[in-house]
């Protein structure tokens, strides 16, 4: 993973890797890209800082509040120009128009550390859950907009960490935005001996998806069960074990037995694609 330093006002060193513009403009494109209102902004160029330029108006952000929690914000109240082009009063009014909105479902950016240090987003384990996470979640996550303009946000190509902060929580919390009984019943079969529904349910997002995927290893009597989801999913294996559990027959275990990390992992994202998965990150970040 490359990582970008950058030099704040205050002096602090922020910084932020490739990878996360990637998997951010890639996850944009494929939540949003088919809503005509968007068609002068996407596709995002997951290669380059196109992220940055497209933010800025304030349109893309608005529709992906309206994603995570739908009708946030009134469509009527957001200045749309077919396009682009907007005068910068317009676009300051956008932005301040997200930052209210994402105050009032609960979310906040923290992204601005007190003497401006920060040691980066926090991507690189938890990005390997992202994929997980489309199985379920529910709303433990709250995105915190704090000590933050809209002026920042309008200069996204010089605020980057604010932005991938803003992104990496934002995408956090819609993928984990629905783990219900309701939703997913099926639930019901993490539960382990003395629980209640409730129990589970209590539990912060990323020990439910634990538990998923050592329910599902468990299921193809596989003998290792994770723990975090950073070095225990690195080398691709308990992927390749997941899809064939989840995929209904579809995906096998053989690429366990490859010698090649880099081949079983591009293998998985093959996998993901086939039976309709989408994994926004790379074969060479798992």
């Amino acid at each position: 993973m490359e990582l970008i330093a950058i030099e704040s006002k205050s002096g602090g060193l922020h910084s932020y890797a490739k990878e996360e513009i990637s998997a951010f403009a890639n996850h944009l494109n494929y939540c949003l890209g088919d809503d005509p209102d968007l068609d002068y902004l996407l596709p995002i160029n997951p290669d380059t800082n196109d992220l940055f330029m497209k933010v800025k108006d304030g349109v893309i952000i608005a529709k992906f509040i309206n994603v995570i929690e739908p009708e946030t914000i009134d469509w009527r109240a957001v200045n749309y120009k077919k396009g682009g082009g907007l005068n910068q009063f317009k676009i300051i009014e956008n932005q301040n128009l997200n930052i209210s909105a994402a105050k009032s479902i609960g979310t906040y950016i923290s992204v601005v550390l007190k003497g401006g240090e920060r040691g980066g987003n926090g991507l690189g384990d938890d990005q390997k859950c992202l994929f997980l996470a489309q199985k379920g979640g529910t709303h433990f996550f709250r995105l915190r907009v704090q000590n933050q303009s809209a002026e920042e946000l309008r200069d996204a190509e010089k605020n980057p960490t604010l932005v991938l902060g803003f992104m990496w929580q934002a995408v956090k919390m819609q993928l984990l935005g629905s783990i219900n009984l309701k939703a997913h019943p099926e639930l019901i079969r993490l539960l382990q001996d003395g629980e209640e529904m409730n129990d589970l349910l209590a539990l912060p997002p990323e020990e439910i998806l634990k538990r998923w995927v050592n329910y599902h290893l468990a299921k193809e009597n596989y003998p290792k069960r994770i723990n975090n989801f950073g070095t225990d999913i690195k080398d691709a294996k308990v992927y390749t074990v997941l899809l064939k559990s989840i995929s209904g027959g579809k995906c096998d275990a053989d690429p366990l037995n490859w010698g090649d990390t880099n081949k079983r992992a591009q293998k998985v994202l093959d996998n993901a694609s086939a039976i309709g998965e989408f994994f926004f990150c790379q074969a060479a970040e798992q």
